[in-house]
């Protein structure tokens, strides 16, 4: 390998799984210098024994440990189901690709009643081909699963390894933490973890905790105890109760993000026992969060650039205003803004823009409502305090007094291009195009639905 050019050298290193890099280090002092540099920056953790495990051995390792900048976290855990339900969970691929395909709804009379025959006759297909014995091993291998993260739980969701490891790993400076598809589409290494159970967990709603709080408390704990100040922090979704955490532990959390120029905070507002209804804590979650407590942890990141700020559902209310989330501090970096399911008024958010007209070149709203004010003069002025590079707006825009409704649509459902959804996108894309080239402001009150 010495001979080759340090590209190829490259090349060959960029093929190679991390245990043949560690080893392809020993060869030599030219391989060690080549190979070190292909160590990988970011640790991924599941919520599991054996990968808490392996964060350990990582963090002891005296060179890769100091490599690390990143821990993507995927703290998703199984729900507890008996052997019936545990089969009836299980569906193979090739089944789930033979759906009968998607009939839009201005198709002909004959194509809607040829679908529901299809999808009849693909309900009644088996939806695996595991044999008995395989089945019966999955089992097996599932309650094992199951069993490995009570027992994380029992252990304070790891919070010995963490603390172990973190203060081995000084140069992390990101920390993601996803549950579900809430903050990106699960892992292939989750499912292939898993695989042999025959069941992926997903999200964190069963356990008689707050939904993620605990995994996301013992990591931001440790860190504290590591002196580790991050850069960049996401999570999505974690439950509002966080912020329920005592003021010590909040305080914690504070110091760990105070340097953080990223942050995406994705809150989920309960989920009802049925699990078909979202949003079940909201009146809760507006009257507790009155108390200023994520107002206070996210304006201790006096260097934030990008903020998004998400809660999941806004009915019968909205879980958050924007006081208690900005309060009236200055971010003089703040670059890109997202807030969604928030309530605020019109006077307080052009405040907030104006405060930061200086540097905010990116604005998402979605979903939002205006306690007093109307929209139809509030999304002009947007315009005019700042000088966007980008706006998007979507989803629903309420105000209270005059009563409005404006109904959008999502940008992630425009690829449905659903007949009933035209009008929708063709007037979010005109907000847009105003934004960027100017002209009449096409936002109106007849665009209501009230």
């Amino acid at each position: 390998m010495e001979r080759l050019p340090l590209e190829l050298s490259n090349a060959v290193c960029r093929l190679l799984v991390v245990e043949d890099i560690l080893q392809l280090r020993l060869v030599s002092r030219h391989s060690y210098q080549v190979a070190t540099s292909f160590f990988p920056s970011q640790v991924h953790l599941i919520f599991t024994l054996k990968s808490f495990e392996k964060l350990l051995v990582i963090s002891k390792h005296p060179v890769i440990s100091q490599q690390i900048r990143s821990i993507y976290y995927e703290a998703d855990t199984l729900d507890l189901v008996d052997r019936k339900r545990w089969e009836e969970s299980i569906t193979c691929m090739e089944y789930l690709e033979s759906m009968p395909r998607w009939v839009p709804p201005d198709a002909p009379e004959e194509e809607h009643r040829a679908r529901e025959r299809e999808l009849v006759e693909w309900g009644l297909q088996p939806r695996h081909s595991h044999t008995h014995e395989e089945l019966d091993q999955g089992w097996v291998q599932y309650q094992r699963f199951y069993h490995d993260q009570v027992e994380l739980c029992r252990q304070r969701y790891g919070i010995r390894e963490l603390q172990e490891a973190l203060i081995r790993l000084p140069n992390v400076k990101t920390f993601r933490m996803s549950m579900g598809h809430n903050l990106e589409v699960q892992s292939e290494y989750l499912n292939k973890v898993f695989s042999t159970g025959f069941k992926t967990p997903f999200g964190d709603d069963c356990r008689g905790h707050a939904a993620g709080v605990p995994q996301l408390r013992s990591m931001l704990l440790s860190m504290y105890e590591a002196g580790i100040k991050l850069q960049t922090f996401e999570c999505g979704d974690v439950s509002w109760k966080l912020f329920r955490c005592s003021k010590k532990d909040l305080k914690a959390f504070a110091t760990t993000l105070s340097q953080v120029r990223r942050l995406k905070l994705q809150l989920s507002t309960g989920m009802a026992a049925s699990r078909n209804e979202i949003g079940v804590d909201l009146p809760e979650c507006r009257r507790f969060l009155k108390n200023g407590r994520v107002r206070d942890m996210i304006t201790h990141a006096k260097d934030l650039e990008y903020l998004e700020i998400r809660l999941d559902w806004w009915s019968p209310v909205f879980g958050i205003e924007l006081g208690n989330i900005v309060g009236d501090q200055i971010f003089p970096r703040l670059a890109s803004v997202t807030f969604s399911h928030v309530e605020t008024n019109e006077e307080e958010l052009i405040r907030f823009l104006e405060r930061h007209k200086a540097t905010l070149r990116s604005l998402h709203l979605d979903t939002m409502c205006l306690a007093s004010g109307k929209w139809t003069s509030t999304v002009p002025r947007i315009k005019s305090s700042l000088e966007l590079d980008e706006c998007e707006i979507e989803g629903r825009l309420f105000s209270d007094y005059p009563r409005r409704d404006f109904d959008l649509g999502m940008i992630e459902w425009d690829d449905a291009r659903l007949p009933e959804d035209r009008p929708r996108i063709e007037k979010r894309k005109a907000i847009e195009e105003w934004f960027t080239k100017g002209g009449e402001c096409p936002f109106t009150d007849e665009w209501s639905e009230v």
